[in-house]
């Protein structure tokens, strides 16, 4: 599965990417909405 995450905390990011690495998702981290917003337009 495809995971969007969207933190401006970037240790934040690094717990949840590693996380969701270990279950077997591949995430996408965002620090601003406006990125995760163009991404899913694409």
């Amino acid at each position: 599965m495809r995971i969007a995450v969207l933190d401006n905390g970037p240790d934040q990011l690094k717990l949840i990417n590693h996380t969701m690495l270990g279950l077997g998702h591949e995430s996408h981290m965002y620090t601003e909405g406006k990125a995760l917003l163009q991404s899913l337009r694409r």
